[in-house]
């Protein structure tokens, strides 16, 4: 990168730095393993299995960063399930994991 003179940075050195990005006024965060083939989640609704299409803006370790799709707190399969189908009873052997939301969430940006 080169600074407003000209001269490349020596690597190594800080700089300050600002990034133009987008914040969303309301984001859902979900584990890695919930996000299915397809952009899908698997959701438990009253002991059946519901399949969300979700809109993903961000992926990075172990979470999922969504703009739609699920509702804070609840409950996305994280385990492997084979023959799914919409509607299917389901009972989970735990809480699980539950949805969070997070207001206002600045969206990251790689380099």
């Amino acid at each position: 990168a080169e600074h407003a003179g000209g001269m490349p940075l020596a690597i190594g050195l800080y700089v300050n730095a600002e990034i133009e990005g987008q914040s969303l006024a309301q984001a859902y965060i979900i584990p890695r393993e919930a996000l299915r083939q397809g952009n899908k989640v698997y959701v438990v609704n009253n002991g059946k299995l519901d399949i969300r299409h979700v809109k993903v803006i961000d992926q990075s370790g172990n979470r999922v960063v969504l703009q739609s799709g699920v509702s804070e707190s609840e409950q996305v399969v994280v385990s492997p399930v084979s023959d799914v189908t919409k509607g299917m009873a389901i009972e989970p052997v735990s809480k699980g994991s539950t949805v969070d939301s997070k207001n206002d969430i600045a969206m990251k940006v790689e380099l």
